[in-house]
């Protein structure tokens, strides 16, 4: 394509080259006597350069690699080695019970470690391309998926990364992490409707936290509310006690109180209404009301525990603030912490994962970390569409159908960028636990695999499981927050071929699949 276009550039440069040195000539002869004016040329025609092919302005449509009718292989790409491979196999474990619910003969699971580095990711996907996969599942860190994006691209072999980072989505990439801009506005359009209307962001002095202002802001600004303040503080900041004042606005309101007891003292003991209303006074630390009536916190795990005690301490009232939060809140142990109860988030609905979690405990003998389910999720989702579509099941159509999954972690589809657009439940937490109040949630399937096409809930991706199959009890799993360890170098790697041929379907237990 590029040799048809060679001749006429060429051509046309040469000619505005010629005129170049033309006009360049005649411009040389001021001087001190006058130059004779030469007869005009007549004009040149108009040269016209037809491109044999228009180079598109966007990228070419992502094309897959063809199963056809034999074996589809599939690479999990995960930290087996270093200092996630705790999580790198509850990965693997969630992934493994997946594959033996959907009873895809077809299919073969090939786990590769990444090391959770880029240049572990790179090989691990060089060693699938190697082992001819037609799709990748992981990795957990974006970096990682930005290192084999280029290289999955050109073999036709789509990723479906367990990342929230929507940057490195598109052209191929899918993610199926929770979008923390996703969650923020679904959380802040709630809160509008409680009659929230003026809003204020505690958020981490980093990459992440901007990231998360900005959406905070589009979804404030959308809803023609209003973001009023700001406040900032240190990363691996453990009590941020001067970045919480600043958000009370502790020191002004505690000045106005000292200055206001003063002047009511001016009146004399005598005085009972001033002493009625210094009495008042000395109940509480502060005088005045805040500027916002709804706060984001985007920290979770022991962060949010370091400074969830500090609002209320420093005056800022839950009672009459509302806090408001990310799926990291999506965290069993923070219905302990009262500061935080009537805070607000959006995520799954917890009893499906609540479900999962207990299914893994009882396979495994441990609790699995959050992000477990997408492991879970993403394998299924690999064995439904290769039951939809033989030769071609991993395409951009089969994967962006408009009808979405219904998994563990509720009914989600792939946009055309590439990420996971979901239906969020608003979760509120309360000392009992977690109590859904809210949100775009579907209703249940009428049969598990029967979805009405019309209600858009999805084709359903969870299984019976079969008791035959006895998966081990692995070593103890702490939970991660998975949002906080994005792009940790880890070290070591675990050789070996650790591909997983899946279990031959039962006749009685393999659910026949709605091809409509």
């Amino acid at each position: 394509m590029f040799a048809d276009h060679a001749r006429p550039v060429h051509f046309c440069l040469f000619f505005l080259m010629a005129a170049t040195m033309l006009l360049a000539s005649c411009a040389g002869g001021f001087g001190s006597r006058q130059a004779s004016v030469p007869t005009p040329a007549p004009a040149p025609k108009p040269i016209l350069v037809r491109p044999s092919a228009l180079v598109p302005l966007v990228p070419p449509p992502f094309e897959t690699k063809s199963v056809g009718a034999g074996e589809a292989r599939v690479a999990l790409l995960i930290p087996l080695s270093g200092r996630f491979a705790e999580l790198g196999r509850s990965l693997l474990n969630a992934a493994q019970i997946g594959l033996f619910d959907t009873h895809v003969d077809r299919l073969t699971l090939l786990p590769i470690d990444t090391k959770g580095t880029p240049e572990g990711a790179a090989a691990a996907m060089e060693q699938a391309i190697t082992s001819g996969a037609h799709l990748v599942l992981g990795p957990v860190f974006s970096a990682s998926i930005q290192a084999i994006k280029a290289r999955a691209q050109t073999n036709g072999i789509p990723i479906i990364g367990f990342s929230t980072d929507r940057s490195v989505a598109g052209q191929g990439v899918y993610i199926m992490g929770f979008t923390p801009e996703q969650q923020i506005d679904d959380v802040v359009g709630h809160a509008i409707s409680m009659g929230k209307t003026r809003f204020a962001a505690f958020l981490p002095q980093t990459t992440a936290g901007n990231r998360m202002l900005d959406a905070y802001r589009a979804a404030i600004t959308k809803r023609r509310a209003e973001l009023v303040q700001v406040e900032f503080y240190a990363e691996g900041d453990d009590s941020p006690i001067d970045s919480v004042k600043r958000l009370a606005n502790y020191d002004k309101r505690r000045t106005a109180l000292l200055e206001e007891v003063k002047f009511l003292r001016s009146f004399g003991a005598d005085d009972d209404l001033a002493r009625e209303m210094r009495g008042r006074l000395n109940k509480t630390e502060v005088l005045g009301n805040l500027s916002y009536d709804a706060v984001l916190m985007i920290a979770g795990g022991r962060m949010i525990r370091s400074i969830a005690p500090l609002l209320p301490y420093y005056e800022i009232d839950p009672k009459i603030v509302q806090f408001l939060g990310t799926g990291v809140w999506d965290d069993p142990g923070l219905h302990l912490e009262p500061a935080l109860y009537g805070a607000l988030f959006a995520g799954p609905v917890p009893q499906a994962a609540a479900s999962f979690s207990e299914r893994y405990n009882t396979i495994y003998g441990n609790t699995p970390p959050r992000i477990a389910s997408l492991a879970y999720d993403a394998t299924a989702l690999a064995a439904t569409l290769l039951r939809l579509d033989v030769y071609q099941p991993f395409g951009p159509d089969a994967l962006t159908n408009p009808r979405g999954f219904s998994g563990i972690d509720g009914v989600f589809k792939f946009g055309d960028d590439g990420t996971a657009q979901r239906r969020l439940a608003i979760i509120e937490i309360r000392p009992e636990g977690m109590r859904v109040v809210g949100g775009d949630i579907p209703p249940p399937l009428a049969t598990p695999l029967s979805p009405n096409p019309e209600d858009d809930i999805g084709i359903d991706l969870e299984f019976v499981p079969d008791d035959r199959y006895d998966f081990g009890i692995e070593e103890e799993i702490d939970e991660y927050d998975f949002l906080e360890f994005e792009d940790e170098p880890l070290i070591d790697a675990l050789p070996g071929d650790n591909s997983m041929p899946a279990v031959p379907p039962s006749e009685s237990s393999t659910p026949q699949f709605p091809l409509d």
